[in-house]
């Protein structure tokens, strides 16, 4: 929670804040101790207009979430975040280390599924490496992106033998669907794949045996929350 105060003066006014883009776990607005109904959506302003007095007070909160951002040039070279912080691995390794998550995602489709904490403050484990906040970073060498590894269709450990192909903008099957999360239920999730996959049969990006492979799978995940 950061709060604002109006040290000084008063009257009519337009207060207008920035909503970070990463701020996807939610922006909230209080005034004076009074949830404010405001619709912030990241990457905007939201605008307040009241009249302000000496000693009114702002309170403005982003809970920080892990994420991933995709490389413009190629959608699977990524690097993972927590709300504006870059975590990096400290790792004398050459060339990029291959990361796969979705396979550990519950319904909710969280990226704390499969990035845990390490257990010190901003400290992450995944793939048996540390994540830290690059600020944290000394004299070490590390990796500030690695390559996206998904290269087949599963849920938990229901897998469908179907490629995870991906469509012009580089997004694939699985960054489509889990980008609907989260789902209320293991039914609404199997609901979610089987219309994601029609699709992808309309774009002749799956057959219909691939289709029906993949539906199969969902099923068989049982995903819960």
């Amino acid at each position: 929670m950061r709060t604002l105060v109006f040290r000084e003066g008063g009257g009519r006014l337009d207060l207008r804040l920035r909503v970070p883009s990463w701020a996807t776990a939610g922006f909230t607005m209080t005034v004076n101790g009074v949830r404010q109904p405001v619709e912030a959506v990241p990457g905007s302003y939201l605008s307040l207009s009241r009249g302000w007095r000496r000693g009114d007070r702002v309170g403005i909160s982003a809970p920080y979430r892990l994420r991933v951002e995709r490389t413009p040039d190629d959608p699977m070279v990524q690097s993972v975040f927590f709300g504006p912080l870059l975590l990096v691995a400290p790792s004398a390794e050459a060339g990029y280390r291959g990361f796969s998550f979705y396979e550990d995602f519950t319904l909710r489709g969280d990226l704390a599924d499969a990035v845990r904490p390490e257990g010190r403050p901003l400290h992450f484990t995944t793939h048996g490496l540390t994540l830290a906040p690059f600020f944290a970073i000394n004299d070490l060498r590390y990796h500030a992106y690695f390559r996206r590894s998904e290269p087949v269709v599963v849920f938990g450990t229901a897998g469908s033998g179907v490629p995870n192909r991906s469509r012009g903008e580089g997004l694939t099957f699985l960054d489509v669907l889990w980008a609907r999360a989260p789902f209320a239920t293991s039914e609404a999730f199997v609901r979610a794949v089987r219309a994601l996959a029609d699709g992808w049969v309309a774009e002749g990006r799956f057959t219909g045996a691939e289709r029906d492979a993949v539906v199969a799978a969902a099923v068989r995940a049982g995903l819960r929350r």
